[in-house]
């Protein structure tokens, strides 16, 4: 036997043909092209179920401030030491310019509060309100009146739209009657207040949330 018998044939060695190599290739690059696209996909749901998360955090967070501070309209420290004498009624926190009101579209609610026991006059930091504006909602400290522009402050982020901020008032007795007339000498006022809020993301308008709450309000009266 030569050792020529013993080398491969030659003849016999093939490669994969250029056509064999393409069809591989766009194989391959399919493959890739499906995967990408999956961890994209991927992404931008978790993007999606992350960012409607804040949303819905950020708006409960939002209407329980406004409801812990709706509920504290009309609050006067000097009320329980004033009660029996002859100057009860003259809680400065329910005067004209304090007073819980809402704006007639309602979309806006001022009212103020004590906040400094030791101070006898209403301060500029102690008239509070909400109201929605452009997309946002605003926050007030000091007086202004629902129309202006200062002493307003956006509360909510870019990233959030207001798609409606409603405010509806209602005056009640202490029996739960809707009106301010007293009955059976039960002659403490109050008031509830129902907020709707509905907001979405401003990258995706059709995600949204909306949220009631009632608060009574208590200090209104006597």
């Amino acid at each position: 036997m030569s050792l020529l018998s013993l080398l491969p044939n030659k003849s016999k060695q093939r490669g994969f043909s250029l056509v064999e190599l393409m069809i591989s290739m766009v194989l391959g690059l399919a493959v890739v092209g499906m995967m990408t696209s999956l961890y994209t996909s991927s992404i931008v749901n978790n993007n999606k179920i992350i960012n409607q998360g804040k949303l819905n955090l950020e708006m409960k967070n939002l209407i329980e401030l406004m409801s812990r501070d709706i509920r504290r309209a009309g609050y006067w420290s000097g009320a329980t030491s004033s009660a029996l004498s002859s100057d009860f009624s003259s809680n400065l926190y329910n005067g004209a310019s304090a007073a819980l009101s809402v704006s007639p579209d309602k979309s806006c609610i001022t009212f103020a509060y004590d906040m400094d026991s030791v101070n006898p006059e209403v301060t500029p930091q102690e008239y509070i309100g909400y109201k929605l504006q452009q997309g946002s909602v605003y926050i007030r400290s000091g007086f202004s009146p629902c129309g202006a522009a200062s002493h307003w402050t956006q509360l909510t982020n870019d990233a959030i739209y207001i798609d409606k901020l409603v405010f509806n008032l209602t005056k009640i007795n202490a029996k739960g009657e809707i009106g301010t007339v007293p009955s059976e000498g039960l002659n403490t006022l109050m008031s509830t207040v129902t907020i709707n809020l509905k907001a979405s993301l401003q990258s995706d308008r059709k995600k949204s949330i909306e949220l009631d709450k009632t608060v009574l309000v208590r200090n209104q009266g006597y």
